[in-house]
């Protein structure tokens, strides 16, 4: 029996005639001009009462009356936020002050693969991915808690075990008593968007043809180990090198084998030095070299290194190619101060050596420029 059936009944009740208020009807007007909704609640006839008296004949029907608009407005602004939760586009997480979980919608369930059934009463971590350690959710929550609020990237882990990324915005609720009783969290997954995002940064600081570093990425380690030298003293050094008779290969064997050659010459490089050393291709066939170094002597030592290393002959289509380089050798802080300044006079010292026969290398400022004679000529192909 619904409260309006109630009242309606008490009504007859108080007028000291019983009635069956199940059989009570109900009717809804509504003015739409003026934005007012009543409702009456109708009873059924009464023997013995009339508008002459109660010894009269005949029957009345006792009715009610209310104003619903309030009710009503109450009642579509309750639908449209259930269809806007079911609906979103983002997913939505509701969970009590005790962070256990009350309802989420249907892209919640999309994203992470885990039903309202399978959640319901129990804590987000279950979506933890382990990738953040226990600090990062210590000042999460910290956050939400002084600020009521806190946004940011987290990974997580779907029902199947697979990874993904979220952006998403945790907001706490507050009763009247200024006391949190639920929280919202607002997510998307950003997976595919963060990975075309890496994908391009990657591109910008790598070389596609090798998969060596490019100049941007140089630059940025480059002046980083600069601000590191400040600190601890250890020095810095480039060897920038160009491959000796290149053109010559590339132009009478085709672009295609000279790609391949760039290939091998990079993957040489790579395997001939330590990992904590960087080799970069900075042009078509020039490469940089930035060793991890104690001693700046140690700069002349991977110099050698890289010419031994480039003696073995290329194999590449049937075709045996002998190649060499000239290498420019800069030091900071005395050939530059910033990268750019330590790139463009290592590769003054290069165009020395070059001019000088090449397959040699030569640092930059000293006065006496590199010995033809004690250079080794390159072997032809």
């Amino acid at each position: 029996m619904s409260s309006d059936h109630c009242l309606a009944k008490a009504i007859t009740l108080y007028a000291g005639l019983e009635a069956d208020a199940e059989s009570c009807t109900e009717s809804h007007a509504t003015d739409a001009g003026r934005g007012l909704s009543a409702a009456a609640f109708i009873g059924p006839p009464i023997q013995g009462l009339s508008d002459s008296g109660p010894s009269a004949s005949g029957a009345a029907t006792l009715a009610c009356m209310a104003d619903i608009t309030a009710h009503m407005n109450a009642d579509q602004q309750l639908r449209l936020c259930s269809l806007v939760f079911e609906n979103a586009t983002g997913a939505i997480m509701v969970t009590d002050e005790r962070n256990n979980i009350i309802a989420v919608n249907q892209a919640f369930t999309h994203i992470t693969g885990y039903t309202q059934s399978e959640v319901a009463g129990k804590n987000p971590r279950l979506l933890s991915s382990g990738r953040h350690p226990p600090e990062f959710y210590r000042t999460l929550w910290n956050t939400v808690i002084d600020t009521g609020q806190w946004q940011g990237e987290i990974w997580n882990r779907r029902k199947d075990g697979s990874p993904y990324a979220e952006w998403i915005t945790i907001t706490a609720l507050f009763n009247g008593q200024g006391r949190i009783t639920y929280y919202v969290g607002i997510f998307s997954a950003v997976t595919q968007h963060k990975l075309a995002a890496e994908h391009s940064d990657y591109l910008v600081r790598h070389d596609m043809l090798t998969g060596l570093p490019s100049r941007v990425l140089l630059e940025d380690r480059l002046s980083q180990a600069i601000l590191l030298t400040k600190r601890d003293s250890h020095p810095v050094a480039i060897l920038l090198l160009n491959l000796d008779r290149f053109k010559e290969i590339n132009d009478r064997l085709g672009p295609g084998i000279g790609d391949l050659l760039l290939q091998q010459v990079a993957a040489r490089l790579t395997a001939r030095l330590r990992g904590i050393d960087t080799v970069v291709r900075l042009g078509k066939d020039e490469f940089v070299v930035m060793p991890h170094m104690r001693d700046v002597r140690e700069a002349e030592q991977v110099a050698i290194k890289i010419l031994t290393a480039l003696t073995r002959p290329f194999i590449i289509h049937c075709h045996e190619l002998h190649i060499s380089a000239s290498i420019g050798i800069g030091c900071y802080p005395g050939d530059g101060m910033d990268a750019g300044t330590l790139i463009m006079n290592a590769g003054k010292a290069m165009y020395q050596v070059k001019k000088a026969g090449g397959n040699n290398y030569f640092f930059f400022g000293r006065s006496t420029p590199p010995d033809p004679r004690k250079m080794s000529k390159p072997a032809s192909y």
